[in-house]
């Protein structure tokens, strides 16, 4: 899978999610920090990117399928978890 269509599938993923956090998030908003990279032990790109300020990362697997969490930095400066 190009990096372009790795991309689309986290904006796909992204647009119009119902979670708090990413409700009204739009294309334009999504901002990639930097390439992918894959992981062989769990065979799915990895994508760190913003969304209205905060840090994400999203997981994709060959197959397009989407998996997503929010960046440790992003939780440890809002003061959700403590830093080490």
């Amino acid at each position: 899978m190009s990096s372009e269509a790795q991309q689309e599938q986290v904006y796909r993923y992204v647009v119009g999610n119902t979670l708090p956090a990413l409700k009204d998030v739009t294309r334009n908003d999504v901002k990639f920090i930097d390439s992918s990279r894959y992981n062989a032990d769990s065979r799915m790109w990895r994508w760190n990117f913003q969304a209205k300020g905060r840090e994400y990362i999203a997981l994709i697997g060959c197959d397009g399928s989407v998996e997503l969490s929010v960046a440790k930095e992003s939780l440890t400066r809002q003061g959700l978890v403590a830093p080490r």
